[in-house]
């Protein structure tokens, strides 16, 4: 009877171990509305951040997508390129070396 018991305690606690585990998941191994990202908490709210550096977040009542571009002086450089220069935010953010 103790052999059993003690057998049944050993596989319950290998499945348990085993389980919790594989439930693991990498950083950005998450997927919402079509985008690879994560999910982070920051400023008391929750955002989605794909890897292109989308953020999926709060709008007023709703949710929005943003691209992750800064506005004003600091996104100026971006919004002021050269006609013709079809770069995305994040590709001129990493040729830019910024």
């Amino acid at each position: 009877m103790k052999a059993k018991r003690l057998a049944i305690v050993a596989i319950l606690v290998c499945a348990f171990a085993l389980t919790s585990g594989m439930a693991r998941a990498d950083a950005d191994d998450y997927w919402y509305q079509g985008h690879q990202g994560r999910w982070v908490q920051q400023e008391n709210d929750w955002r989605f951040r794909d890897m292109s550096g989308n953020e999926y977040r709060r709008h007023g009542r709703g949710w929005r997508w943003y691209n992750g571009r800064h506005h004003g002086p600091e996104g100026s450089a971006y919004h002021n390129r050269a006609p013709g220069d079809n770069r995305t935010y994040n590709q001129f953010e990493h040729q830019e070396g910024r």
